[in-house]
């Protein structure tokens, strides 16, 4: 059985993804200015993540991947993980077929998040150092989403 939660996830993420400027534009440092009051500031956040998704997703990637190659550790565990989580998601079935075996899903979630997160109890650093790059992400595209001018573009709003 197909979750919803599963299938209206990727509805959005598939929807927005596209929602994306070319490079050149949205790193072009003429189009930042400072917005003129609180109001501005809403609707700059509003427009450019609507209007950047697509680019804004590929930073935290980016990120995401930057931070892997700093802790090389976790890379194998992430990997798996995630390609666990991939397989689950395929399968319709209660059971999933993986290493020539059916086990259920629960406990493929569970283990698949276990392989995931046990790096993360073994060295905390590693986890402060995730909760940093992400916050530094979050406050890097905050900051371009408000003191960028919409782009000039309308459809892609």
């Amino acid at each position: 059985m197909n979750s919803k939660l599963h299938t209206e996830l990727g509805y959005y993420l598939k929807e927005h993804f596209g929602r994306k400027v070319p490079f050149a534009e949205f790193c072009d440092l003429r189009n930042a200015s400072f917005p003129e009051n609180l109001e501005s500031v809403k609707s700059r956040i509003i427009i450019n993540y609507g209007a950047m998704f697509g680019n804004y997703a590929y930073f935290f990637a980016a990120m995401g991947v930057l931070y892997l190659l700093l802790h090389p550790y976790l890379i194998i565990p992430c990997c798996f993980g995630v390609w666990l989580l991939y397989l689950i998601s395929q399968s319709e079935e209660e059971r999933v077929a993986v290493a020539g075996k059916r086990l259920k899903r629960e406990y493929l979630y569970s283990f698949a998040f276990c392989v995931i997160f046990l790096p993360f109890l073994i060295s905390p650093k590693s986890l402060v150092s995730l909760f940093f790059t992400v916050g530094v992400s979050l406050l890097i595209s905050l900051v371009h989403m408000v003191m960028r001018s919409p782009p000039s573009r309308g459809d892609e709003v």
